[in-house]
């Protein structure tokens, strides 16, 4: 439940190996980052990420850039590594 107790809607981005975000912090900026996110929730707030631990980070409105890894494209990666 949220915090004006509606239900979350939980949308799956298991297939993410993390998330990063940019956030504005005293002048400057800094990242914020989720290894092994499962679900995301959108809220008025921002967003809420549970991790595969079962943590739930939340991240308020204002980010500057999200930037997020593909599964699929770190397992290429981690493959091409091992062939060389």
């Amino acid at each position: 439940m949220s915090k004006q107790g509606k239900a979350r809607e939980w949308i799956d981005i298991s297939n993410e190996k993390w998330r990063e975000y940019l956030v504005p912090a005293g002048g400057g900026a800094m990242h914020m980052k989720i290894n092994d996110p499962v679900s995301l929730a959108i809220t008025e707030e921002g967003h809420e990420i549970k991790d595969s631990k079962g943590a739930i980070h939340e991240i308020p409105r204002g980010w500057l850039k999200i930037t997020y890894l593909d599964k699929k494209y770190a397992e290429d990666e981690e493959e091409k590594g091992a062939e060389e």
